[in-house]
């Protein structure tokens, strides 16, 4: 099906996966899960996926109609605008979303541009039998941008009479008090809202969003892992540094990574796992590299696909991450993990997803504290020897979690 062209209005569903340019594995293994999902709740659904043309193609998604972003955050713009204009006038700033044409004409009348593609993208969303925000951790005070868009998105639906399903979410941390209040009205008219670990329900029940549709599930993408069986042996340990501005680590933290697993495991061959690259902006080969030139005997990194991923951590026993979804696989897998983590963000990222699988599941250590290098490198030796012992039991917490969110799912996606 071509990009762009609409399918058949009576069973099409919107999804909002957590990357456009499918250039995170983590987001497009939770967009699979999402799609799988809804085609077993929905047969014969006609899927529109916003997405940048050609990305999707070669990560498994089956049959989807892609629509570009720039309706949806040309609308956006126009949205924020028409708020601010109307802020003064009690009911006026939701005309934008109860009757947006309506708003878009005005503005257009006041000089402002408002092309085909927002009109395209407010009748796609208003045409829909749902919409579905797929797995992702974009609802955060360092994504606000982002959040509000998704937020002004289920406020469209809503005022439409749309239904809208949330799987999956990482919610947090949320401290702008104009943020979580956009987020809360926009959360609270939902059907379903899934989340990821406890920590995220922590936030949503702060910004005042509660109720039965409001559920911890788990992260989706370790339906992807669960059932695999394990391996006869693993021999290596695996290693992901995210450097980036939402982890707030400096590129030294590789070497450092590197000095460390040279002094606890010399013997032991490194798996460099590679979850993102986003040029000039992300590059987790770039910083394997570093902890590369550390050590004796490495292999990888992977490429940027989710079978790959998955085929890499399959032969570590162990793996040190400062990126959040490898955690999930590797933990899904039976494999203890180290995460690494400065912010505020990476820290409940990482420390929601081991809370899930109890305390044999590792820890996290923060790389800017004065005792890393030793910490680490004794956790390291540590969690090696302690690594076979613990993972039928993060195996089987990794199943409870996936019926859970397969549970949830079939409800929440179901027609009505």
């Amino acid at each position: 099906m071509s990009p762009g062209a609409a399918p058949p209005v009576e069973d099409r569903v919107l999804l909002i996966a957590g990357t456009s340019t499918f250039d995170n594995v983590g987001d497009i293994a939770m967009c699979q899960v999402a799609l799988g999902r809804l085609r077993r709740a929905r047969p014969g659904v006609r899927p529109v996926l916003l997405a940048v043309e050609g990305a999707t193609e070669g990560h498994g998604l089956g049959e989807v109609t892609t629509v570009a972003l720039d309706g949806w955050t040309s609308w956006c713009r126009r949205v924020h605008e028409w708020r601010r204009g109307t802020a003064r006038l009690p009911g006026v700033a939701d005309v934008a979303y109860r009757r947006p044409r309506l708003a878009l004409a005005l503005l257009r009348l006041r000089g402002r541009r408002v092309n085909a593609d927002v009109h395209h993208f407010v009748d796609l969303v208003r045409g829909a039998a749902l919409v579905v925000v797929c797995g992702q951790g974009g609802l955060h005070d360092g994504s606000a941008r982002r959040a509000e868009r998704i937020a002004d998105v289920l406020r469209l639906a809503a005022a439409a009479g749309v239904p809208s399903v949330l799987l999956g979410q990482g919610v947090g941390p949320l401290e702008a008090e104009g943020l979580a209040a956009e987020l809360g009205d926009a959360l609270a008219a939902v059907s379903a809202l899934g989340l990821r670990d406890e920590r995220s329900g922590d936030v949503v029940e702060r910004i005042g969003v509660r109720g039965p549709v409001v559920e911890v599930t788990g992260d989706d993408a370790l339906a992807l892992v669960a059932e695999r069986p394990p391996p006869l042996s693993r021999s290596r340990i695996g290693v992901s540094i995210r450097v980036n501005a939402a982890s707030e680590v400096e590129a030294s933290i590789a070497t450092e990574v590197g000095v460390a697993l040279a002094g606890a495991l010399p013997d032991v061959p490194v798996q460099l796992l590679s979850f993102m690259e986003q040029p000039p902006i992300v590059s987790d080969a770039r910083a394997g590299a570093r902890v590369a030139a550390e050590v004796t005997s490495v292999e990888g990194p992977n490429a940027l696909r989710v079978a790959d991923a998955i085929e890499a951590l399959d032969r570590c026993r162990l793996v040190v991450t400062g990126t959040y979804h490898a955690a999930v696989f590797a933990l899904g897998m039976g494999i203890p993990v180290i995460g690494l983590a400065r912010s505020p963000y990476y820290h409940q990222k990482l420390e929601g997803v081991l809370g899930l699988f109890g305390a044999g599941a590792g820890c996290v250590l923060d790389p800017t504290a004065a005792t890393f290098a030793t910490e680490l490198e004794a956790t390291v030796a540590r969690l090696w020897e302690d690594a076979p012992a613990r993972g039928a039991d993060l195996r089987a917490r990794a199943r409870t979690q996936v019926d859970a969110g397969a549970r949830f799912a079939r409800t929440a996606l179901a027609p009505s």
